[in-house]
Formats: structure tokens, sequence, C-alpha cells
């Protein structure tokens, strides 16, 4: 007797990672917080290879310990950027509804620090029927909705 479950064609994601995203008019010379991983992950991949990363604690954290904590572990490489969440946004709703509904989705590697000193982190949502990318200041909390988005191990950045 054959399967039933129907096979789900791949949802593939192509990165022109030589291209350099549009960040806010307000980051100003504040700059990127992490320029060296800027334009690094696989070109191509299947967004089934991306894992949902949630920070595990039972108190809400604020979301600069949260990228601290990466950077010492050194996993920030690992991370998508603000150009993968464009290419993600790209594919539509039916394509984040059916991996991702009803969470925000971060880009940590793609931290910024704006004109004001203030830091902030893009991150994908679901706004009215819309896919958008919004940013979310370091001092606000973590929530329980918020997952950021890594490679699987397949898919890892080789550290230097």
């Amino acid at each position: 007797m054959a399967d039933a479950t129907p096979q789900l064609e791949p949802v593939i994601i192509a990165v022109n990672r030589v291209s350099r995203p549009r960040y806010p008019d307000w980051m100003g010379k504040g700059g990127l917080l992490y320029p060296e991983l800027e334009g690094t992950g696989p070109a191509r991949y299947d967004l089934a290879a991306i894992e949902l990363w949630q920070y595990e604690t039972p108190e809400p954290v604020k979301i600069v310990r949260i990228v601290r904590d990466l950077e010492s572990g050194l996993d920030l490489a690992n991370h998508i950027e603000l150009l993968d969440l464009e290419a993600i946004r790209s594919k539509g709703l039916p394509v984040y509804r059916r991996f991702y509904e009803g969470l925000g989705l971060f880009a940590l590697k793609s931290a910024i620090r704006s004109e004001r000193g203030s830091l902030n982190v893009p991150f994908l949502a679901e706004r009215d029927d819309e896919l958008v990318i919004e940013w979310l200041r370091f001092r606000e909390d973590w929530d329980l909705d918020f997952r950021a988005l890594r490679f699987s191990d397949a898919l890892r950045v080789p550290m230097k």
C-alpha cells in the first residue's frame, strides 16, 4: 500500500551574498555590529534545512544578553542575515505560514547600531496578511513567539 502522506516540494532559497541588503536610513553611520559576517552563508539552500532557534531560559531575557551569549560561543556565524530574511519574504505568505506561522523570525547576525547608539536586530513577521521586515531594539525582551533562524549542521559556515 502506498504512503498517503503527500510529499511537499522543497522550497529553495537563493541569496545573492555579493549584494548588500538595504538597511534602514536611521542606521546612519552606526553600522553593522558584525560586518565580518555580512555575506556569509550558502548561496542556495532548502528552507527545510534552516533550524528554528529559541533561547532557552525560564525567565524573560533581553536580546542583548542572547547576542552576547552567541558571540561567546561563536555560533553567531551560523545564524541567518538580513539577505536571508528578504529571500524568505519573497517566497510569500503561503511558504512563511507552512514553516513559521505565528512566529517572529530574527536574523541576529545582521544586528546594527543606529546613529543614536541604539542596538537593533531585523525580524520577519506577518502583519495584516503581509510579510514585513521590522527592527527590534536590543533593550526589548525576547518573546516566546520569537525564533532566530540558523543553518542546520549540513549548512554550517566553517569558522576561521
